[in-house]
């Protein structure tokens, strides 16, 4: 028989519904695209730190168990527009006992702050002491959800510090002898003693 010609091969066209089709895909993945990428701008919400608002926490880094401290929250709307719903919660270990707020929290360790305009600023003061074990490190927590003017999604800002409690107020000596034989009356005398100016309570 006769052999084919195979040097030149001729593109055999495609259909107009294939055509159509390809097409019709080609712009509803550009669509679906596009929409997913506007979803995810505009629901974006968790901790979004350093864009609209800055939060910080001042206070020793080291303490002594026992002694009162105080630290304040500092928090300023660092954005162009206002923020909206302002809520501030602290999370606070559970050895660290609040004695005193400055304003009073609206619900426990909770402050609705309501809204900030550009610019402005505010601070909440806390004061307690730690009852913790000498040596550990404790951590305070503010969390500040915000809804900024021109959107309507909700955001967050976490601020952290790490506290060391290096020492106690409380100092404890035992005194007596070194040695001693077996039926030896021995005494030994054991000395607590509060270093700080305020009362200590449940020792």
């Amino acid at each position: 028989g006769n052999m084919p010609n195979l040097s030149r091969m001729q593109k055999q066209s495609s259909s107009r519904s294939t055509r159509f089709l390809l097409k019709l895909i080609g712009v509803l993945l550009f669509i679906s695209a596009v929409a997913w990428g506007g979803f995810f701008l505009w629901t974006q919400t968790l901790f979004k730190n350093g864009d609209d608002l800055k939060v910080t926490i001042d206070g020793p880094d080291s303490v002594k168990a026992g002694e009162t401290v105080y630290y304040t929250i500092d928090y300023e709307n660092i954005a162009r527009t206002s923020l909206e719903n302002l809520t501030l919660t602290l999370h606070l270990p559970e050895t660290f006992i609040m004695t005193q707020s400055s304003p009073e929290p609206t619900q426990a360790e909770r402050w609705n702050l309501g809204t900030m305009t550009p610019t402005s600023d505010g601070k909440i003061m806390i004061g307690g002491t730690f009852r913790s074990e000498v040596g550990s490190s404790q951590t305070l927590q503010a969390l500040v959800t915000y809804r900024p003017g021109n959107t309507h999604a909700d955001f967050q800002t976490l601020e952290s510090k790490k506290v060391m409690i290096e020492s106690s107020v409380l100092e404890t000596t035992l005194s007596g002898p070194t040695t001693a034989l077996t039926g030896d009356e021995v005494t030994y005398t054991i000395t607590l003693q509060n270093t700080s100016d305020t009362v200590i309570s449940n020792v």
